[in-house]
Parts: structure tokens; sequence; C-alpha cells
């Protein structure tokens, strides 16, 4: 291999690599729930089942007692005031860049982005706590407090994203308890965007993440099987950024075992284990019972479908950035339409093709010819083919649903279990005087006429003993419950202590919620205080 096919390789590779990143990263970002398609990539129905081994349930909450809030700072004292903005998992300080200068900019207060984004800190809420209490003491010494050394800080308070929020409340709790590690109270409110406050769903396995990497890529461009390549990226156009064609070795083994973990390493962090609803760390956090000032922003989004979320890799995010430098993509579902379409086409072909084979194969005069021309060996890479392109059909038909248990939007309770009754008839019936009797049935009719009716309205020479009977169906019906994409309504409402103090943020996915035309209306109705239904605590004078 030569220098340019080296680079050639590299190029290809990290193209992929921005794409595989991009999947999992929204896969824990975007995205949200709502009653899904009759199939994901077609009109086809398709079996929602349960996989337990991916689904928490969020269990109902009980808040302890409440005492007394905060009150900010006494009247006439100067109370020039600090708002400090938490990321959440995955971000960095960039991620509230946005709303901390809208803030600055039209309010009579400081902001600043708090920072907690190396993996390092991402080992347990201990650490990010400890690491946004020094980010906090650093940019307040050197900023605000700097400027206005006998101001009163009882009126800071933070606004955090996800993550953020619960960082915020354990931090909370470090300075109630009066660990000394922690210091003195930095903020003395609280406001949440699509935080969970009763815990996450998201899926903690990793291979299952891998294995949808590895299955959403190589749809698209098929494994070599015995050094032929399938590549579809020519055929439909811009899909990942570049054609990777000439990636031909192990491309499965290569997405799965290679790339996957390495893109899979910056989000999988131990904190996500904390963040289990009922689990221990959420336990210590909601039964701690907070005097912060509080308000919960909540975000549902209507199509929280995966494909939704792969073209927002390619497009625009609100920060009206590209993301990983990729190209806009509006029509990425229709091409995965297409690439299904291929498949079903390539397969009906290769069955063709099969069964000629096989019969050439199985014909006695067959056998010395068959050693010369391989047709064993043209019957193997041919079953290969079939089998990678059928598996690719089910990932597609499929793909939106395994999306959804990936990232929590369907768990224990999306789901009842409904039995019913069905009707079916059974009969004989002949096609002349010389046929034999034939069996027939035909069931999943409603009552006793439907089954009656389909029998008497069979047309054939003859038929007789004709039986009506029951038999009973079970399955799974599923239930709205409104989501992020990530977390669910019922979690992100509940903060405990926080009331009626709360405000929906319509369309918005759990990545979006940040900097979206919405979050900007509801921070303008926080600032305003009097009458808009939050804490007056909050108001913020405009400049």
């Amino acid at each position: 291999m030569n220098n340019l096919e080296r680079n050639e390789m590299k190029n290809s590779i990290k193209t992929i690599k921005q794409a595989v990143l991009g999947i999992i990263f929204t896969a824990l970002t975007i995205s949200v729930y709502a009653q899904p398609p009759h199939c994901d990539t077609c009109v086809y129905d398709y079996d929602h089942t349960r996989k337990g081994h991916m689904i928490d349930s969020v269990l109902p909450y009980t808040p302890p007692q409440i005492l007394t809030e905060y009150l900010g700072c006494p009247q006439g004292i100067n109370g020039e005031r600090n708002i400090s903005f938490i990321h959440g998992l995955g971000g960095s300080i960039a991620s509230w860049s946005k709303q901390s200068k809208f803030t600055r900019d039209n309010y009579e207060t400081s902001s600043f982005g708090v920072d907690y984004t190396s993996s390092t800190y991402e080992v347990n809420f201990d650490e990010v706590t400890l690491k946004i209490n020094t980010d906090l003491y650093a940019r307040l010494s050197s900023g605000v407090d700097q400027s206005f050394p006998n101001r009163c800080n009882q009126a800071d308070f933070a606004i955090a994203h996800s993550q953020g929020g619960l960082a915020g409340r354990h931090l909370d709790r470090y300075w109630d308890l009066q660990n000394s590690t922690y210091g003195t109270r930095k903020i003395f409110g609280l406001v949440t965007f699509a935080t969970p406050h009763s815990g996450a769903n998201i899926s903690l396995t990793k291979e299952s993440h891998k294995e949808f990497v590895q299955q959403a890529v190589s749809t698209v461009i098929l494994a070599p099987i015995n050094e032929a390549a399938y590549d579809l990226t020519e055929k439909f156009g811009f899909l990942f950024g570049k054609s990777a064609s000439d990636i031909l070795d192990n491309l499965d083994t290569l997405i799965k075992n290679q790339l996957a973990p390495l893109m899979l390493s910056s989000v999988h962090r131990p904190t996500l284990d904390e963040m289990i609803p009922d689990g221990p760390q959420m336990n210590a956090i909601n039964n701690h019972q907070s005097r912060l000032r509080k308000v919960a922003f909540y975000g549902t989004e209507d199509a929280p479908e995966c494909w939704k979320v792969m073209t927002n890799i390619t497009d625009t995010a609100a920060e009206n950035y590209p993301l990983w430098g990729a190209q806009a993509d509006h029509y990425f579902q229709d091409k995965m339409e297409l690439v299904r379409d291929e498949h079903i086409a390539k397969i009906s072909t290769n069955k063709g093709k099969l069964k000629s084979l096989e019969m050439q194969a199985n014909a006695p005069v067959w056998g010395f010819i068959r050693s010369i021309f391989g047709i064993s060996k043209q019957i193997d890479v041919l079953q290969k083919n079939t089998n990678h392109r059928e598996k690719a059909v089910t990932y597609l038909n499929n793909a939106n649903t395994e999306w959804r248990y990936l990232i929590g939007s369907y768990h224990i309770d999306s789901f009842d279990v409904v039995t019913e009754t069905k009707h079916k008839v059974t009969w004989r019936e002949k096609y002349g005087h010389l046929s034999k009797w034939y069996n027939q049935e035909r069931g999943d009719f409603n009552n006793w006429w439907e089954a009656q009716a389909h029998y008497n309205n069979v047309k054939v020479f003859e038929k007789d003993n004709m039986q009506l009977s029951t038999y009973t169906v079970t399955h799974k019906t599923l239930k709205f419950f409104p989501s992020d994409g990530v977390v669910l309504v019922k979690s992100q409402k509940a903060f405990p202590g926080v009331g009626d103090r709360t405000d929906h943020l319509p369309g918005d996915n759990h990545f979006q919620i940040r900097n979206s035309e919405e979050t900007e209306r509801v921070l303008e109705k926080l600032y305003l205080g009097g009458n808009q239904g939050y804490d007056d605590f909050f108001t913020t004078p405009e400049r």
C-alpha cells in the first residue's frame, strides 16, 4: 500500500469514525419518544418486542418534606448576581455559550459556563461535583467576586442541563452536609432543563450500542464477502460524508470491534450507572431535603426516529454550526428506504440464482462439472450475501424501535399486555369429482358471524365439515410516555419541591433543549418574574 492509498484509507476511517461518533453521542443526547409508525422504513407492521435487559422502570417518587427555601439577599444589600450554566453528560463549556451570552448581554448579572468536560471527572458524581465546585470558585474569584468584593452572593443560582442538574443537586447536598472539601455554598437556586430527576433509562450496554452502530454502517456499506465488497453509497449518494468503498477488509469487524468502542469510550461514563432509577445515588440525591429555590423546564419532541437523528448529524444544530463538519442531508430516511428496497430486490435475485445453482449442484451429471466451475463456492458466496442483506432488512425494519430501547424512550412501563379472544373457522373442500379433500382453516375473526360469513363466501366445487372455534392471542400495546428522547417527562418534572414551577418546551429534543428559541422564551419569563408562575427569586432586571 503506497502513501496515497494509506492516506485515503485514513480519511475513510476518519469519516466513518465521525459518523459513528455522531450516532453514539446523539443516542445519548438527541431524539424523543412518540407513537412509532407501523414500520421504521416501510408500511409493514413489526413486533415491538420488549428487551428487558435494556430497560429500567422510572419508579413513582414521593418527595420528602421541603424546608424553607433560601430567601436571597436582604433588601438594600448589594446583590450583584451571578448565574452559572452547567452542561450535561458529554457536553462542554460551550454547550450553554449562546444562552450564557444572551443572559449577561441583556440582564443585570454576570454569567459563565462551568466545565467538567474531561472524562477524568466523570468517574462518579463526587468527582463531577468536586470539579464543578472548583470551577465555580475559580471563575467567581476572578470575576464578579473580584469586581464586587463585598457583594451578597445569596442571589446566585445555576442553570443546568441534563446530568448537570443532578450534579448541582448533589453539590447542594454536600454543602448542606458541611463537607469541608466543598467549602462554602456558591448557589442558592437551581433551574434545570431536561434533567432526569428520578433517573434516566439510557441503556448502559456497550455491546448493544456497538451492535447498533455496526448494523447502521454495514447496512449501507455491505461487509466484504470472499473479497467482494458491496458498496451502496455510490448509488444513493452522500450518506456518511464520502464513500468508504476503499475499506474492503473486515468492515463489520472493524466498525464493531475497533471504531465503535473508540467512539463509545467518550460517552459511556461511569456516572451513567449512578443515574439508574431508584439506584443508591439517585436515592441519596432525592432523599436530601434541599432548600434550593427551584424551577424545572422539560422538553418533548414528536419525532424520535433515528433517521432524523442521523440527519441532524449531517445538518445544523440550534447553535447554527455544522455537526462534525459534515454536509447537510435532509433526505436520510428516504435514502434508507431506497437502501432497503435495494436489499429486497437483491435478495429476490439471489434466491433465484441460488435455486438454479442448487439444482445444478444436486444433479448427478453435474458432479464433475461442479468441481471444475466451483458451484459450491458460488452457492456459499451468494448465500452469505443473501444472509447479510436479510439481516440489513431486519435492521431497517426495526431500527427506530431498537433506537428507543437504547436511548431509554421504551421502558418497562411502556407496554400493556392485552389478551383478546379470536374466532376461526375450519372446513374441508375439493375442486372436482376426482379431487381429494383438502383441509382449510381461517382465523383472526372478531366474532362468530365474521367467521361464518367467510365460510359461506368460499366458492369451490364442494365443501363440508365446517367447524367454528375460539382461541386467545396475547400481544403488547404501546402506551404513550412523552419524553425528550432520553428522559421521560415524568422524570424531568420529578424535581422534589419544584411544585408548579415548571414549563414545557414543545418540540425540543434532549440536545436542542439548551439553545432553542423555546429556551430563550422561558428564560425571558424566568428573568422577568412577577406573574409568570415561576419564582420571584430568579427575577433579573434587564439592562
